[in-house]
């Protein structure tokens, strides 16, 4: 059941891993496999979200394609960090992140600033350096990565289901290389 309402909320929104990666370490998983085990699911739903943004022709895969590179380099050094930093220090970090990270969404929409009438580049100094964090974040850790796109979408200008589009294939080629 958890499995189901974490897929169905990492497509629309994301934040499923909130739901998923907390019972995966309450079952007894040592941190990093909690971590890995929880990218499989995350893959499948990137994949069939991708697929259906693609259905629907709302997917703007060069815009898309263009932020995942910096977010790939990111992605590589994050996922290198989650297997070499020691047992211990992963579960302190993951702890923490999960804690910073909700308490950010739950804050979120005191921080938002004006919408853009324009799309911007995905070549932009803000955008490379955006989404090459939030890759490392997400080779790291992935949990509440959705939103972090989101927020990097909307900061580009693009209205929220092609934002969504765009944050699933970035997921999805993400989590490729982080698995």
């Amino acid at each position: 059941m958890i499995g189901f309402v974490a897929g169905a909320l990492n497509v629309v929104a994301g934040g499923g891993s909130f739901l998923t990666l907390p019972l995966l370490l309450f079952l007894g998983l040592p941190a990093s496999d909690a971590n890995g085990t929880n990218r499989v699911g995350v893959l499948a739903q990137n994949v069939s979200g991708v697929w259906g943004f693609h259905q629907h022709d709302v997917m703007d895969w060069k815009w898309g394609l263009a932020v995942s590179v910096p977010a790939l380099v990111g992605a590589a050094i994050g996922a290198w960090i989650a297997i070499t930093i020691p047992e211990f220090a992963f579960r302190r970090v993951l702890s923490i992140v999960m804690l910073v990270m909700t308490l950010g969404t739950l804050l979120q929409r005191r921080f938002r600033g004006p919408l853009r009438t324009d799309i911007r580049s995905p070549r932009h100094w803000t955008m490379v350096v955006g989404f090459f964090l939030v890759g490392i974040y997400g080779g790291f850790i992935q949990a509440g990565i959705g939103f972090l796109i989101l927020a990097m979408t909307t900061l580009a200008g693009m209205d929220l289901v092609r934002g969504n589009a765009v944050k699933l294939l970035s997921v999805m080629l993400l989590t490729i290389l982080s698995l």
